[in-house]
């Protein structure tokens, strides 16, 4: 699975590839409890929406991108963001991922 934000208009690129372990922690995940946050910008200031590719066929990369949903809304800054889903359609995609017509 590919993941991709998709920055601010004065953000170039406009849309940047990130591994999950950054996203998750972007989105106020920290990746270690003990450690107080960095002084990064909030994700509402960084990106505007989160792009995730699926490219794997199996019951395992569906199960994958489920967790990763539900991991990204649980985060502060993750449960209002838009996310767009690519390559997969399952009941979770279709309650936490905002979709267009078409998409």
């Amino acid at each position: 699975m590919r993941i991709a934000v998709v920055g601010r208009a004065a953000t170039p690129p406009l849309e940047t590839h990130i591994e999950q372990d950054s996203l998750l922690e972007a989105l106020g995940q920290p990746s270690d409890p003990g450690h107080a946050q960095a002084a990064t910008p909030p994700p509402s200031e960084q990106y505007s929406a989160i792009h995730l590719f699926f490219e794997e066929a199996s019951s395992t990369g569906l199960r994958q991108l489920d967790s990763l949903l539900s991991e990204i809304r649980a985060t502060p800054h993750g449960a209002l963001i838009p996310i767009i889903v690519e390559g997969a359609v399952t009941p979770h995609v279709q309650a936490l991922a905002n979709q267009w017509p078409g998409s």
